[in-house]
């Protein structure tokens, strides 16, 4: 069956971020509606812009759930087109995305460096020609941006041999935030680890306290450390370190992999 453009429109109500600094990741959540079920020639896609898409090249650092307002989950494969700035959905079962409401949330999305990024778009397209064929209603520009707030931070690793456990201490001086029990430390791992991170074994340390700590279920890469046993004001160095990963192998950090940091976030 060919289509041809059609009048309906989706509807892309609200765009919302976890944490809404200049590349750090985030969780985004999206609220959209749609007016009519995928036809066979036809993929649902996501225009997210270019700088967005630029700090977005790799599709396993991310985990997407969509919603429907029925309750039935979807969890859809995709791919990332950085040319077209798009991320491609399929589904095991199309028929599943019919006209209805929706929420879709991007787990481990990185956010883009600058302002720039423009409009957001929600699209069907056909497949033999990528024409689109349904859009959004109005357009929904990127969020503001907090104000950025950086801290002084340095990293040592040891153990850095395959099959070791690696341990990672970083040194840090917040430049505003106290630490105490409230604080949450946000670390994601470069892809050449494993996306869970830790072995039963692993634990984590603040100075020379334990300090609980876990791997997001949601976001691949990603620990999360809570409920610091100790206090530290503001301008004062404490270390955080991270005892037991799974040191990566050779070939995955020698040109397998883009060069990527390590990212902090202090909560």
């Amino acid at each position: 069956m060919t289509t041809i453009a059609s009048l309906s429109y989706i509807n892309l109500n609200q765009i919302m971020y976890s944490y809404l600094n200049p590349l750090s990741y985030s969780t985004m959540t999206i609220q959209f509606s749609l007016p009519r079920m995928l036809y066979q020639d036809e993929q649902f896609a996501f225009v997210i812009g270019q700088d967005l898409s630029d700090v977005n090249t790799e599709p396993a650092r991310l985990n997407i759930v969509i919603t429907r307002d029925d309750g039935l989950v979807l969890y859809p494969l995709f791919t990332i087109d950085n040319v077209n700035y798009l991320i491609i959905f399929s589904f095991t079962d199309p028929t599943q995305l019919t006209a209805s409401s929706y929420v879709m949330t991007i787990y481990g999305i990185c956010t883009p460096a600058s302002q720039s990024n423009g409009a957001f778009n929600m699209i069907y397209r056909r497949t033999y020609d990528f024409t689109y064929t349904i859009v959004n209603s109005a357009d929904v520009i990127f969020p503001s941006f907090n104000s950025l707030t950086t801290s002084n931070i340095f990293i040592t690793s040891y153990y850095n041999t395959e099959g070791y456990k690696q341990q990672i201490d970083f040194s840090i001086v917040n430049s505003v935030l106290n630490v105490n029990d409230k604080m949450v430390w946000i670390i994601n791992f470069p892809s050449y680890y494993s996306p869970q991170l830790f072995q039963q074994d692993a634990y984590c340390m603040i100075d020379t306290a334990a300090i609980p700590c876990q791997v997001d279920p949601n976001t691949p890469y990603q620990l999360i450390i809570t409920n610091s046993p100790i206090t530290k004001n503001a301008g004062v160095s404490y270390t955080i370190s991270v005892i037991g990963l799974a040191c990566p192998r050779n070939p995955y950090t020698n040109n397998a992999y883009p060069s990527r940091y390590i990212f902090i976030g202090v909560l």
